[in-house]
């Protein structure tokens, strides 16, 4: 049981070290976004031109656009996957303010790459190129 738990913790470890050493960077072409109004989401809007950049790195997440957003991630970084085996990775994050997001990012070969950004009443979807 001791060789299990030490095994769980090197795991566990190894794998926040190694996302906090990479860099991911992503390029929006285009948003999309949702409202939640209390009674449950919206649809998505039309997608619109965007040139945002954003940089995952070191446990922080900016956003460089017209108001730059910084926001630290509070959890460990989760992975799981879409239907056709696609990995889909999300984290918890919170800005100065106290404002938590959930930020989501996958890749798809049927649909390329998305970054979003999921507040408790907005929802915003990036299609991003990957910068690395």
């Amino acid at each position: 049981m001791k060789k299990i738990l030490l095994t769980t913790l090197l795991l566990f470890f190894i794998i926040n070290i190694s996302f906090s050493q990479q860099v991911y960077k992503w390029r929006a072409s285009d948003y999309s976004s949702r409202l939640n109004n209390g009674q449950g989401w919206g649809s998505w809007s039309e997608w619109y031109t965007s040139g945002v950049l954003i940089v995952a790195q070191n446990e922080r997440v900016n956003i460089y656009s017209s108001t730059p957003q910084t926001y630290d991630m509070i959890e460990t970084v989760s992975k799981s996957y879409d239907d056709k085996g696609n990995p889909i990775y999300s984290v918890m994050c919170v800005d100065e303010n106290g404002t938590k997001c959930k930020m989501i990012w996958y890749h798809s070969g049927d649909d390329g790459s998305y970054v979003i950004f999921g507040f408790s009443n907005l929802e915003l979807m990036y299609k991003v190129i990957s910068l690395d």
